[in-house]
């Protein structure tokens, strides 16, 4: 078996992601040489504007000790990272400073994103995987709308392992980390990053106070959505194969969801769930696909949403959910709508 199909079905039967020994944890936050360049921020039109809208850690936001992004994470993990390269001198971006650090030698210009997968592994070990990869997905969804509200920047740069491309923006080779092992989740990661890249559907225009509204709402996420709304949300998320639901006219459904949905049975109680569904034993090439794809569709889908103030929650573990909609389904993202707050509407 390969090692991405095997890190697939340790997520997907539960495997114990092992303790969580908080000295352990890996730093969020590189260590810098060197003196930051700072990024001026939207509405800056460059690479700053760019970045804050993306990726940047939200100056207005922080949850348990944790400086929230622009886009989410399982578990508030943040394992994507952003190099710019500018005129063959590659920058690491820092989300907290809102600043490049640390040049090197690069290739080219354009922006590459990599993965810090210990910063996700720590936490859910081998059930990692399937997590690491919506992550990227949500993350180029994010840099494709940036780019759509900024105009876009220089031509993507060259890249070893590209897994995915969007626009200026591409995956690119994993970081060294400081004390490398070939886990099944790196080895998994190291797997896709030899695949042809796949190609990724391009940002349709959007406002930018929906991107700098959008945030995951804490649960409940409950509350009828008007069928409209609905609809719209449902639109938005094309480019997968999804359906909407509404938990209330599907309570065994509901039940059933919540039970294996690590730890989340608040989700029997949304006003609705999009669910995002993929191949019930895919094979390496599609699970990157119906992954990373999976979550740029939410992405989209939680900017409509958020578009009509509805409260949203994006929802990437799951225990082996495989529905029978007149053919098996397994399925792979989700995410919880509720009923707007009075006023939020941003429309």
């Amino acid at each position: 078996m390969s090692a991405v199909l095997a890190a697939l079905n340790a997520a997907w039967s539960g495997a114990d992601p092992g303790p969580t020994v908080p000295e352990l944890r890996p730093p969020a936050r590189r260590t810098w040489t060197g003196e930051p360049v700072p990024l001026p921020r939207w509405p800056d039109d460059g690479i700053g504007g760019l970045l804050d809208l993306a990726l940047a850690a939200d100056p207005d936001r922080k949850l348990g000790g944790v400086r929230l992004r622009r886009v989410p994470s399982a578990g508030g993990r943040y394992p994507v990272e952003a190099h710019v390269v500018i005129d063959d001198v590659a920058w690491t971006y820092d989300p907290f400073a809102h600043a490049l650090a640390e040049p090197r030698e690069g290739a080219g210009n354009g922006v590459v994103l990599s993965l810090v997968p210990s910063r996700t592994t720590w936490r859910y070990g081998p059930r990692s995987l399937p997590v690491l990869l919506l992550d990227l997905g949500h993350a180029l969804a994010g840099f494709g709308e940036a780019e759509v509200v900024v105009g876009g920047v220089a031509p993507a740069s060259r890249s070893e392992f590209p897994l995915a491309m969007i626009g200026s923006v591409h995956i690119g080779q994993m970081p060294e980390l400081p004390a490398p092992e070939l886990s099944l989740v790196n080895s998994a990661l190291a797997e896709l990053a030899a695949l042809a890249p796949i190609p990724l559907p391009k940002s349709e225009p959007v406002d930018v106070n929906e991107v700098l509204a959008r945030h995951s709402a804490p649960w409940p996420v409950s509350g009828r959505v008007p069928q409209d709304v609905a609809e719209e949300v449902l639109a938005a998320a094309d480019g997968v194969e999804a359906v909407l639901i509404e938990p209330a006219d599907h309570p065994e459904l509901a039940a059933a969801l919540a039970a294996r949905s690590c730890g989340q049975p608040e989700v029997a109680d949304s006003g609705a769930l999009l669910l995002v569904l993929g191949e019930v034993e895919p094979t390496p090439e599609q699970a990157l696909r119906t992954h990373v794809l999976a979550g740029m569709a939410v992405h989209r889908a939680w900017l409509r949403a958020t578009a009509h103030g509805l409260r949203c929650r994006p929802l990437g573990c799951w225990i082996d959910v495989v529905l029978d909609l007149g053919h098996r389904r397994r399925l792979v993202h989700a995410l919880a709508l509720g009923a707007p707050d009075l006023g939020q509407s941003i429309a």
